[in-house]
């Protein structure tokens, strides 16, 4: 849901950093009419870190249809110990969509965990894991 989707971006920039661009969204819309792209401009000019990531980001999860499900698998290997490995489809309302082949229809997805007892973000893309 967009409440959802929201809050993931919140955490992705910081409750500040979210806090700042909504009211410049608010402010600069105050007498007329505000747009997505209005609001992707006020977080990209307000965010501090990799303002291309960010876009990226908010544009797949605001454009691409369906959301991302993402299903994890605990496995042990010999030798390497215990992974998670994660893989991710695109639901819509029909069900799941298996056609996640290319660039274009992955998301790009904030994975927000403790590793180690050290909060993180990781990066799920489609070429790999980013930290």
């Amino acid at each position: 849901s967009g409440a959802h989707f929201l809050r993931m971006i919140r955490k992705f920039v910081g409750k500040d950093v979210f806090d700042r661009a909504i009211n410049k969204y608010l402010l600069d819309n105050s007498y007329g009419n505000g747009d997505t792209e209005k609001i992707i401009h006020c977080l990209l000019e307000t965010y501090e870190g990799d303002r291309a990531q960010l876009e990226k980001i908010l544009r797949e999860w605001i454009y691409q249809p369906g959301v991302a499900m993402l299903f994890l698998e605990s496995k042990h290997d010999k030798g390497r110990g215990h992974r998670i490995e994660i893989r991710q489809k695109r639901f819509h309302s029909s069900g799941f969509d298996d056609r996640l082949k290319d660039e274009k229809t992955r998301f790009t997805i904030p994975l927000f965990c403790t590793i180690d007892g050290e909060d993180r973000t990781i990066l799920l893309k489609s070429e790999g894991f980013s930290s």
